[in-house]
């Protein structure tokens, strides 16, 4: 009997450090998300070149209804022998969104038409123009980091991450 309840006790004990281990694992993701979002409203990374654009812009103060739009500028992705459907495909495929390092995934993602690409005066290929995803993500009135990530049809890969405050 006494050593079902020693046993008993220990099984509680290691439950209760189980939680208290995910309490600070929580406060310590919480923290690097706080530390994270100061760096970037002090010091804003420049839009790289996959990128397009953003609306709203890094930085920007938005309601918790507002859509985030981002552009990937497949011309960045491209590598020679990619056609565009191939490279369009690979990228709506493989590009991932995360705020707060908790996945998202696009509520939209459009294009519009194809550049070609020329050498000696002739057309040798061809890409699409930016591909638009949107996000919906309802988010709650505090600093948050969003990040994007995609590759290349080689797995080149690019990250950018930014912060929006939501009132």
């Amino acid at each position: 009997m006494r050593s079902a309840l020693i046993r008993s006790n220990r099984i509680a004990f290691i439950f209760l450090l189980a939680l208290f281990c995910v309490g600070c694992s929580q406060s310590e993701t919480v923290a690097s998300i706080t530390t994270t979002a100061e760096s970037l409203l002090n010091a804003p990374l420049p839009l790289p070149e996959f990128i397009g654009h953003i609306r709203p812009p890094p930085n920007s103060t938005i309601t918790a209804s507002d859509k985030i739009c981002i552009s990937v500028y497949q011309g960045a992705l491209w590598e020679a022998g990619t056609d565009a459907a191939t490279l369009k495909s690979y990228i709506v495929a493989n590009t991932h969104f995360a705020i707060n390092n908790q996945q998202i995934n696009p509520e939209s993602a459009s294009t519009t038409q194809d550049f070609g690409l020329t050498k000696e005066g002739k057309i040798t290929d061809k890409y699409g123009s930016n591909i638009e995803f949107c996000l919906a993500p309802r988010l709650t009135s505090t600093a948050h980091v969003i990040t994007v990530t995609t590759s290349s049809v080689s797995n080149k890969n690019f990250t950018y991450s930014w912060m929006v405050m939501v009132k």
